[in-house]
């Protein structure tokens, strides 16, 4: 409260920012990457605000990450862009959205691995057709 925002840490600035869009109480929220400059651990206690804060206001929300853990822990639909410009290669119903302590889980891995081969896969098809 009594610092100027160039005084905060990238956490503390990333905090304000989420009070800040969650106070003007919008219709629809467009992040894109909005913890992408974060460590691991800030990044992760971001995620657990963002998640608590979306659930109090309910906001529709489209947020872009090229982070598989973060699309599974935040995204109720994970939306697979293609490798090829403006392509959708699969959307997916996600069971594990916002899960209490779902990182830990077996199932969490397994779907990381499962969307990182989704991924994969589409890109490797564009290799293989030039």
């Amino acid at each position: 409260g009594h610092r100027y925002p160039v005084e905060l840490s990238g956490g503390q600035q990333q905090r304000v920012a989420l009070a800040r869009v969650f106070a003007l109480q919008p219709d629809v929220l467009l992040m894109d990457e909005p913890f992408s400059a974060l460590d691991a651990i800030t990044r992760e206690e971001m995620q657990d605000i963002f998640l608590r804060l979306w659930r109090k206001f309910n906001v529709s929300t489209i947020f872009v990450t090229h982070y598989v853990e973060e699309a599974l822990y935040l995204g109720q639909k994970i939306v697979v862009l293609s490798a090829y410009t403006g392509g959708i290669s699969q959307i997916i119903e996600n069971p594990l959205f916002g899960g209490k302590d779902i990182r830990q889980q077996p199932e969490f891995f397994e779907m990381g691995l499962r969307l990182r081969n989704l991924i994969k896969k589409d890109w490797n098809q564009i290799w293989e057709n030039q």
